[in-house]
């Protein structure tokens, strides 16, 4: 039965010991709204045991004991927290998830601190399985065993939250336990430790191999082994993340990796330091080869060698690629990298020095902006702008710019070397593609002969100066020139191609098309019978008439008074009328027997034409003014 607990205290409320489920409450179905639920102690979720279905909201869950998983908190099926604090709760003996565990649901915007584990338990601030951390602090948890803050298992999904400060003899920061996809998105993983001399390592986590990092910050951590930032016996993938300020008493500042394939996509390792090789990362390679893609790997530390890799290729080599590898040091010798066996690191399109061998390697200095403020992006005048190669090339750098830009201004866009890409002086560019006809019909622009772009596509980071946009020949439509436009830096150009249909009224509506352009910039909905103006003559006729359809007063009608018989003269005739447009003037005595031209051409002037009919017969006309074809 559904229920609700609103600003209720659950204080010692239950002692179920061994089996017994939520010491303090058992919600699920229901929702409990601002309540505070303390002391408990239960076999599984001492402070609450959710169910399916239930919402915690704005909840205290504070120094509760289980048995067997869940000190404060355990969420069993599909269920939500909102907005908790889960503090100082613990789990016994060698059970998982002081804080929390989470077999499904959501844990959001939460803070969880000050928890921990009994002998040989994980996870001191959460155990999380098939389950989403999103939002959350998880600050000051202590592990017995592994994993600090969280022990992440098989479906576990962690979001924009902050694990920091947190502490155990393995896996001071996050525990990843589990080849079974695991991902870390957007989170700072910081100032966490791993305490245990010759334990496993990880600083700020422990992976294994079904693990992935992405856009995330691992910095501050510290091993009393491996692996300051991250230790893996089976590798791991970490794209757009920065790795800095990490320390290793034994070996890999950044990452100790030991067997594993680990592929590491535009990535930044600044500042790590190892006491022993590997300053920025220590790799012993798996049977595939991992592979580094445009990382920026300088000014890390080792007491022994390699400073910035240490690489024993095992059975394949370590691929780094469009990389740069600079400004390391090691004060056991090979500063940048150091390779057990020849043939352990293959560079590709990459910059480090000593000049490594392999395709298009530089050991020029890179000019980074500014390595003292820890600004790693590129001068403009880096020899390593448009060096890199497209293969494996990432479509974005480290900071979500575009990959590849034109950065050095010659012989079109290519990929720069290291995580950042950079940004020459650029505006932007909007085509929109008339009608919206032809642009249905496939009609696409490219900017100096690049990619094709859809109609009202903003193109960002072009280059200033001088461009050429082009459009695609389709069938049945005239195709637009092609023509120049000036982006200006910091500006947005926006401009328009104008498609004409080869066939004369392309969506049947018995208006010419070039008509409707010309007047309505596309083809529009007016057809025969509307009348856009509201002037009470139809668009159709408005197109006979060569009168601007938009413009109420644009009609071919005689003004107030604009038929007047002139003494002396004859009959004067004054109507609204379009310039440049021929009109002839007709006339009849019975409009029975129809009307005959007396004025064939009358060339047309706005807002009002003129002309006199010399007639002085006395008798009395019906006159008619008509468009020439």
């Amino acid at each position: 039965r559904s229920t609700l607990f609103p600003y209720t205290t659950l204080f010692r409320s239950a002692d179920y010991y061994q089996n017994g489920l939520g010491g303090g409450a058992y919600c699920g179905p229901g929702m409990m709204l601002n309540c505070r639920m303390q002391n408990n102690v239960a076999g599984y979720g001492a402070g609450v045991y959710c169910g399916n279905n239930a919402t915690l909201y704005n909840c205290w869950i504070e120094n509760n004991e289980a048995y067997y998983g869940g000190g404060g908190l355990y969420i069993a099926g599909n269920s939500c927290v909102y907005s908790c604090v889960i503090k100082n709760n613990t789990v016994r003996n060698d059970y998982d998830g002081g804080g929390f565990s989470a077999e499904a649901g959501v844990v959001r915007d939460c803070l969880i601190t000050g928890n921990g584990t009994g002998v040989n338990g994980d996870g001191a601030g959460g155990a999380v399985r098939n389950a989403i951390v999103d939002g959350c602090v998880i600050a000051g948890n202590t592990a017995n065993d592994s994993g600090g803050g969280l022990l992440l298992q098989g479906g576990a999904i962690v979001n924009n939250s902050i694990i920091i400060n947190n502490t155990a003899e393995n896996a001071g920061g996050i525990n990843c336990d589990n080849s079974d996809p695991i991902r870390i998105n957007n989170s700072r993983v910081s100032g966490n430790r791993a305490t245990l001399s010759g334990g496993i390592g990880g600083g700020g986590l422990w992976c294994d191999s079904g693990t992935i990092l992405s856009n995330c910050v691992v910095g501050g951590n510290t091993s009393a082994a491996n692996g300051g930032g991250i230790s893996s016996y089976s590798g791991f993938s970490a794209y757009s993340t920065v790795f800095t300020g990490n320390t290793a008493q034994a070996k890999g500042g950044a990452i100790y990796s030991d067997g594993g394939n680990n592929t590491l996509v535009n990535c930044l390792f600044a500042r790590n330091t190892a006491i022993g090789d590997g300053g920025g990362i220590w790799n012993y390679s798996g049977s595939s080869g991992p592979i580094f893609n445009n990382c920026t790997i300088a000014y890390n530390t080792a007491s022994g060698k390699g400073g910035g890799i240490y690489s024993d290729g095992n059975a394949q080599a370590l691929l780094v690629r469009n990389c740069i590898v600079i400004s390391n040091t090691a004060s056991g010798g090979n500063a940048n990298y150091f390779e057990w066996d020849t043939g352990d690191l293959k560079f590709e399109y990459s910059c480090s020095s000593p000049l490594p061998s392999g395709s298009e390697n530089t050991n020029v200095n890179p000019r980074f902006v500014n390595a003292t403020t820890n600004n790693y992006r590129l001068q403009a005048s880096s020899p390593c702008i448009d060096k890199g190669t497209s293969t494996g090339a990432p479509a974005t750098d480290i900071a979500g710019i575009p990959r590849p830009l034109d950065g050095d201004g010659t012989n079109g866009p290519a990929c720069d070397m290291g995580a950042y890409e950079y940004v020459p002086p650029s505006g932007s560019i909007i085509v929109r593609i008339d009608p919206v006809y032809a642009a249905d019909a496939g009609a696409k622009w490219s900017l100096d002969g690049g990619v094709w772009c859809n109609s009202d596509y903003q193109m960002d980071y072009v280059p200033v100066g001088t461009r050429t946009v082009t459009f695609t020949n389709i069938s049945g439509w005239s195709q637009p020139a092609s023509y120049a436009v000036s982006v200006v830096a910091s500006n947005v150009v926006a401009t328009n191609g104008v498609y004409l249909p080869l066939s004369g009224d392309t969506d049947g509506d018995e208006l010419p098309d070039e008509w409707e352009i010309e007047n309505f910039s596309r083809l529009t909905n007016v057809n025969f019978s509307s009348d856009y103006d509201g002037d009470l003559l139809s668009d159709y006729y408005e197109h006979l008439a060569g009168t601007d359809p938009r413009d109420p007063a644009s009609c071919i009608v005689f003004n107030d008074g604009g038929i007047s018989t002139v003494p002396g003269q004859g009959v004067s005739l004054r109507w609204y009328s379009s310039a440049g447009v021929s009109y002839r003037v007709c006339r009849t005595t019975n409009l029975v027997s129809g009307f005959q031209v007396i004025a064939p051409v009358v060339s047309g002037s706005a807002p009002m034409t003129f002309y006199t009919d010399p007639s002085l017969s006395g008798r009395s006309y019906f006159y008619r003014i008509e468009k020439n074809p």
